[in-house]
């Protein structure tokens, strides 16, 4: 019975496979940190919301202004954006689902500190078109990994068409040759802690829509839209 209960117990704290996330997350105190919550397709129509507390089964339900939740249904995933963080906001937190009966909900530990936090990036969000290259600086980072756990380290990885290297100040990784199949969400890690990264790949034909409606699209030649019509579409 004892055993059971321990097992019951230690299922509870830990969540379960229905949600992914990230471990651990430092941020600088009065900046904002944005929290990705993949789910599975079976919770796509759930209530989701943000828990609070070292155990699953004693956690309460976060609310206050600073914080917000953004579901996008269509690529099953959830966000929690906590705006101006403060030291008394660190803690275990839930990414969790509201069920019919037993909720779901995994752990992730929100450490907010007073000075710059040692595992950072200019921004958590990244874009490109098809076809282009992108790079994302993460500085105290040693791998760049896919949100599933794929990672790419100094020697190399699993992750197609990526590549790391250290220029002592940071690990700049780059995506070559983006692909749609690219778009979602990756982090920086070190030993400690994780930083989510959103990559967006934006539809070439985009750029035809952009230099067509611009007031300088007028003053293009020929050739010059030739060119860009040609890159578009190869």
């Amino acid at each position: 019975m004892e055993t059971l209960l321990l097992l019951f117990l230690l299922t509870l704290a830990s969540g379960t496979s229905g949600i992914r996330t990230v471990k651990k997350i430092s941020v600088q105190k009065q900046q904002t940190i944005t929290i990705p919550c993949l789910y599975d397709q079976k919770y796509t129509s759930y209530t989701k919301y943000m828990g609070y507390g070292s155990f699953w089964m004693f956690s309460g339900f976060v609310s206050h202004s600073r914080l917000s939740i953004e579901d996008n249904q269509k690529e099953h995933f959830f966000t929690v954006t906590l705006r101006e963080a403060n030291v008394s906001d660190s803690g275990s937190y839930w990414c969790a689902v509201t069920l019919s009966g037993n909720d779901d909900g995994t752990r992730l530990y929100l450490d907010v500190t007073e000075a710059e936090a040692g595992l950072r990036v200019s921004s958590q969000n990244v874009s490109g078109y098809e076809g282009e290259n992108i790079t994302i600086r993460c500085y105290g980072a040693s791998q760049w990994c896919t949100i599933r756990g794929s990672c790419v380290g100094r020697d190399g990885g699993p992750i197609e068409r990526t590549a790391v290297s250290d220029d002592g100040d940071a690990l700049n990784v780059t995506i070559w040759q983006l692909q749609k199949e690219d778009r979602g969400w990756y982090y920086c890690s070190n030993k400690d802690s994780q930083m989510p990264v959103y990559v967006t790949v934006m539809d070439a034909q985009e750029i035809i829509q952009f230099t067509t409606n611009s007031p300088s699209s007028s003053r293009l030649t020929s050739s010059d839209q030739a060119v860009i019509h040609s890159y578009c579409v190869t």
